[in-house]
């Protein structure tokens, strides 16, 4: 820095930057550096002002979470997964959309209030976050209603895998304010390039899936067929 400001290199003043500084018990803590000079008696001046920026990142840590992910279960927005999927297709690596539909939840907030409601949602997502993998992505796009990225998996009968198994997770029974309850879930599977190679029209595939599936009667998985956007 000495040698830019003897040499009246232009970059130096005015210049901000982020980096983390040393606490003297050994802790780090992110802070802004300014940078200036100035001439004072004829000669060459430099300065900085060091400003602890913990509670900005604090604050943008927070709008970040709040902008993409669920408030209440801590699973991606819809708006996330958007984003992730469009990434994954971009990169031209296969991909599994599974979108899950809770069946009978509504039972629970009618008999037991949303606040059970509002657990069985927490104890649920926990569950399903545990059936994938931490390179996947769970979202909740609705009330009662997720999706799933499956990263680089364009396999439908390991998706189909993957789906079963968030059936049986979830149809396990919770306890919530001393009651015992259960619901279950349906799924539908849509895998690229096979069911599309846009992210809407996978999630619209896979949408489709999951009606046929509880069409079916509720509980089960359905991998997408061409004839489900025929009829």
């Amino acid at each position: 820095i000495d040698n830019m400001v003897q040499t009246g290199q232009p970059a130096i003043s005015g210049s901000v930057c982020e980096t983390l500084a040393l606490r003297r018990d050994g802790s780090t803590l992110p802070i802004e550096i300014s940078l200036f000079t100035w001439t004072q008696a004829g000669q060459k001046q430099f300065g900085a002002l060091l400003t602890d920026i913990t509670e900005r990142r604090h604050q943008e840590d927070e709008l970040h979470r709040l902008a993409n992910f669920d408030a209440l279960t801590g699973a991606a927005n819809r708006s996330l997964l958007q984003r992730r999927i469009t990434e994954e297709l971009a990169t031209g690596a296969p991909v599994s959309v599974i979108a899950i539909d809770l069946d009978h939840f509504k039972d629970i907030n009618d008999t037991l209030g949303t606040s059970a409601g509002d657990q069985v949602l927490s104890t649920i997502a926990g569950r399903m976050q545990l059936c994938i993998r931490p390179i996947d992505t769970l979202a909740r796009t609705d009330g009662d209603e997720f999706a799933i990225l499956l990263s680089q998996v364009g396999d439908t009968l390991r998706s189909s895998s993957v789906a079963e198994s968030l059936i049986a997770a979830v149809a396990k029974p919770i306890e919530v304010e001393n009651q015992r309850v259960q619901v279950g879930a349906s799924c539908g599977v849509a895998v690229s390039p096979a069911h599309g190679q846009e992210t809407e029209e996978l999630l619209g595939n896979a949408d489709l899936a999951l009606f046929q599936a509880k069409t079916d009667g509720r509980g089960r998985s359905f991998v997408f067929v061409p004839s489900l956007r025929t009829e």
